[in-house]
């Protein structure tokens, strides 16, 4: 193991990119995205059932905004895989470095995206941040999805 370890560092190194799929190579997002992509299904349910009943004409902003902060959720997640994957390969000080530019680099992009959400009216902003919670409510079904997307790979389904 330890010798594929230097093998994939000095690929990297030589600017060789690794040629598997993201999901292969960082298989907690793929599962990451199924528990996102539940949290979605079932706040479309539940949008849907209660602004049915009581709102009517808003229901459109909220599940366009609901919709917009789970694109922004997936994009972070996404984002994040990326740079935890890059700095594991690097020196502490410089993986330290790394990964605070990157935290930046995701805050001011979920700023950004409330704040055309806001001035542009391209949804409601308090859906957009429900939909944003998709990448918590994901990290804490990731040990069941786990499960799930281990049963169906070793199935080869």
């Amino acid at each position: 193991m330890h010798i594929c370890l230097q093998k994939e560092s000095l690929a990297k190194m030589k600017g060789i990119k690794n040629r598997k799929g993201f999901f292969k190579r960082i298989p907690m997002a793929a599962e990451l995205l199924i528990g996102e992509c539940l949290y979605f299904g079932a706040g479309v349910l539940i949008i849907l059932t209660v602004t049915g009943f009581f709102f009517r004409e808003s229901m459109i902003p909220w599940l366009l905004g609901f919709l917009e902060g789970v694109l922004a959720a997936v994009a972070i997640m996404i984002h994040m895989a990326i740079s935890v994957e890059d700095s594991v390969s690097m020196q502490e000080n410089e993986a330290l470095k790394h990964t605070r530019i990157k935290y930046i680099v995701r805050i001011v992009f979920v700023v950004v995206v409330f704040l055309l959400i806001v001035f542009l009216k391209l949804g409601d902003i308090g859906a957009a941040l429900f939909g944003l919670m998709a990448l918590k409510v994901s990290a804490y079904l990731q040990p069941f999805t786990h499960k799930i997307y281990q049963k169906f790979i070793r199935e080869g389904r």
